[in-house]
């Protein structure tokens, strides 16, 4: 294992490690549930619009039509779409029929996995830590904040990430392989690369390296092409599924994406957009330990694997002209990791006792912002809390008739015109939008509940309360809690144009 990650083989792990460990994962499992429940929408809508969507068509709860474009395309693989519709279609045949139920279903199986896969690759890369950093190593493969949020996500990013992980585990394993551990790897990097096309650039990464770096025999590469290609074979077959006739996917999406660019028509960005969000997104000073960290692998381990998967990912990613920061989540899960071997390096080194000091407060204020944000994240609903306001419609209202009046961009159950949610739908749930308050007692039904939905910025202006208090509307909830909201504003501030109110009338 040396070899793989060309750094020195520490020494076996203690047996109170282990215990620590499983006592860490046992914590983890309450976390990473609880932050399941809680994380209730999606963070981006192909997380939603792209998988349970498309589950919903061939559940017969939804038309071609309903669709985004990239089901006409025939640009998304069928993997995920097909194990979303066979455990609805389960939940269903149990009973479990209210989708916000069965949301949450998706999302602890989705938690549960990615445990298994955590603790899979800790294991196999412990041995590795020197024994005085393998409790931080341990706690960060957890506990780091945003990893309990993105790996409750029923998305590609995740799925991809966290196979691609297992795919690792395995071939960080000790003993040394054999030949079951290399078909696993492949048919876990296959399995990777249908939940998204992108983990082509890690896949082919590990094998140039197996190749060059690690001089693998070419029996044992061979195992690992077959065992991949052969769940791509599976991967056509749930394309068969899903759009009826034999498709390849992979070459559509490579074809529409790439060749033809239509992914720049959402948006372009720099070449340094990735190096940029790496030192913003993880929060102060975190974002600037991890690129820091990065920088230390870089130039200490030039040959090692680490060093190549994320150079070479965040490289080819740097080329395509769209970007967003959620195409960096497969590589989630190998922050902890990063963090710990370079500590690691820089603790060989002797420095005064005000650099140690310094760097002790350091990490004072980095385990003190983590935690703040770890229970921020295993509390609030995805994204800007929108569907935390359906969800309480849902819950608070049922079987009952609703009359929604929704402001300028605040509908929560359509915010995006060009798609169709039909996997939320409330039948008995009018919508009419309103863009002046003076229109709102024209919308009134009195047959019905009435609820009026407002963005932030809109609810706090003078004349939308005034109008709001005259008519015997009163405030429910916010899509973002206040308390939430409060301490964000300390680190990043949410947008007041994307948090959502919900008022009730008497």
């Amino acid at each position: 294992m040396e070899r793989f990650m060309t750094t020195e083989l520490i020494q076996p792990v203690s047996i109170s490690m282990h215990i620590f460990h499983r006592i860490c994962l046992i914590i983890a499992l309450f976390l990473y549930l609880t932050t399941a429940v809680n994380s209730s929408g999606y963070y981006h809508p192909d997380e939603h619009y792209q998988i349970i969507e498309f589950a919903e068509l061939k559940l017969g709860k939804a038309i071609p039509q309903d669709l985004p474009w990239e089901y006409n395309a025939r640009i998304r693989s069928a993997i995920q779409p097909f194990i979303c519709y066979n455990i609805i279609a389960l939940a269903n045949s149990i009973g479990i029929q209210d989708p916000y139920d069965q949301a949450i279903i998706l999302r602890s199986l989705t938690a549960l996995l990615a445990l298994i896969c955590i603790q899979s690759f800790v294991r196999s890369t412990l041995s590795l830590v020197e024994p005085a950093l393998q409790k931080s190593y341990i706690l960060l493969a957890y506990f780091l904040w945003f990893l309990p949020f993105i790996n409750v996500r029923f998305s590609s990013e995740t799925w991809s990430g966290f196979s691609f992980l297992a795919a690792l585990a395995i071939l960080l394993r000790q003993p040394p392989q054999k030949t079951i551990s290399f078909l696993a790897t492949g048919a876990l990097l296959g399995f990777s690369f249908l939940c998204r096309f992108q983990s082509a650039i890690l896949t082919l990464t590990l094998f140039i390296w197996l190749l060059v770096i690690q001089k693998e025999k070419a029996k044992n590469l061979a195992y690992m092409l077959s065992s991949f290609l052969a769940v791509l074979a599976l991967g056509l077959l749930a394309d068969k599924w899903l759009y009826g006739q034999y498709t390849f996917t992979s070459w559509n999406y490579f074809s529409t994406n790439i060749l033809k660019d239509v992914s720049s028509h959402f948006g372009k960005a720099p070449w340094y957009f990735y190096l940029q969000e790496i030192v913003l997104q993880p929060l102060f000073p975190l974002g600037i330990l991890l690129s820091c960290a990065i920088l230390i692998l870089a130039v200490k381990k030039t040959d090692g694997l680490i060093t190549w998967l994320i150079a070479l990912f965040i490289l080819v990613h740097s080329v395509i002209p769209h970007k967003e920061d959620r195409f960096l989540f497969p590589l989630a899960n190998l922050a902890p990791l990063i963090l710990v071997l370079a500590a690691q390096e820089i603790t060989r080194y002797r420095f005064n006792k005000g650099i140690r000091l310094s760097g002790i407060f350091l990490l004072t204020v980095f385990s003190l912002i983590n935690l703040t944000a770890l229970c921020i994240m295993s509390a609030r609903s995805a994204g800007t809390g929108r569907m935390a306001i359906t969800q309480y419609i849902h819950q608070h209202y049922r079987n009952k008739p609703v009359n929604l009046i929704t402001g300028p961009i605040a509908n929560p159950y359509n915010p995006w015109t060009i798609f169709k949610d039909n996997f939320y739908k409330d039948t008995q749930l009018t919508e009419k939008a309103m863009n002046d308050p003076a229109e709102i007692s024209t919308l009134i039904d009195s047959a019905k509940v009435n609820l009026v939905v407002l963005s932030n910025t809109t609810a706090y202006s003078q004349e939308f309360k005034a109008r709001l208090h005259q008519l015997g509307f009163h405030k429910k909830i916010q899509s973002i809690p206040a308390w939430i909201v409060h301490t964000d504003n300390l680190y990043y501030p949410d947008d007041p144009a994307s948090m959502l109110v919900l008022y009730e009338r008497d």
